[in-house]
């Protein structure tokens, strides 16, 4: 004997056994005796039922798979758009750096010239120094007071464009020393980026960016997870206490 079970559809309906010289139909399939005892139509349909419910939530779980895998492509992009962006925030602040060190080096060598210039403008003073001895020496051997009257109005008007120049060359020394130190003095953080540093501090007291990725995936498999709820909770905290920061600023 030849034993079968007819199907409809993705159903058994029926069994049933004929010679072995009869051919199936295209809707019959050949089980074994023993399959054959063991069909019932109850147990078939419920087998049926579990096939279906298990295919249906195998693709409920590549759909979840697929958004999930969405959601961290998205995660990944964003993280590469900060890390370029971080970059190029950076290459700016270098060549604004580089900037600042090339005029520093242009003043710098303006410094020193003047220096040069400073004490060129010294030993011309030294020379006139030297000049004034020697005619007051000279002054010293006249007998005629207006010649010496005149020569000493003539030592004190060198003595006096001397002394200018000195003076000059020296207050120029003073303002490009305090240009100088002007272009080092690092700009300072406004009081609400300073709130917001400390509230990343605050965050990163606790989760560092490798865990707060990690939470982030968590959440997206499972948004009712007690360590993402928690990790949900402290960072809310966290902004909380700089939104009432800000705000005492904003009333202060």
């Amino acid at each position: 004997m030849k034993y079968f079970v007819e199907k409809s559809g993705s159903k058994i309906v029926a069994k049933g056994c004929i010679s072995e010289d009869v051919e199936l139909n295209p809707n019959q399939i050949k089980v074994t005796k023993k399959e054959y005892n063991n069909i019932k139509f109850d147990t078939v349909a419920e087998r049926q039922q579990e096939l279906e419910q298990t295919e249906e939530e195998k693709i409920n779980f590549d759909d979840i798979k697929k958004e999930f895998n969405n959601k961290i492509q998205n995660i990944k992009n964003s993280i590469d758009e900060t890390i370029t962006k971080i970059k190029s925030d950076i290459l700016n602040d270098f060549n604004k750096l580089a900037e600042t060190v090339n005029a520093i080096k242009k003043q710098l060598d303006g410094v020193e010239a003047e220096s040069k210039e400073y004490v060129n403008k010294q030993k011309v003073f030294s020379e006139s120094i030297s000049s004034i001895e020697e005619r007051l020496k000279t002054i010293n051997s006249l007998a005629d007071k207006a010649e010496v009257t005149k020569q000493f109005e003539e030592l004190s008007t060198t003595f006096d464009n001397t002394k200018s120049e000195i003076e000059k060359c020296k207050n120029r020394l003073e303002q490009v020393e305090a240009a100088i130190i002007g272009t080092q003095k690092e700009p300072e953080l406004t009081d609400f980026e300073k709130i917001n540093a400390q509230v990343v501090a605050k965050i990163r007291e606790r989760y560092s960016v490798d865990n707060e990725l990690k939470m982030l995936r968590i959440g997206l498999i499972d948004n009712k997870n007690i360590e993402y709820l928690q990790y949900l909770s402290y960072v809310k905290k966290c902004v909380q206490w700089g939104e009432q920061e800000k705000s005492k600023l904003g009333s202060a």
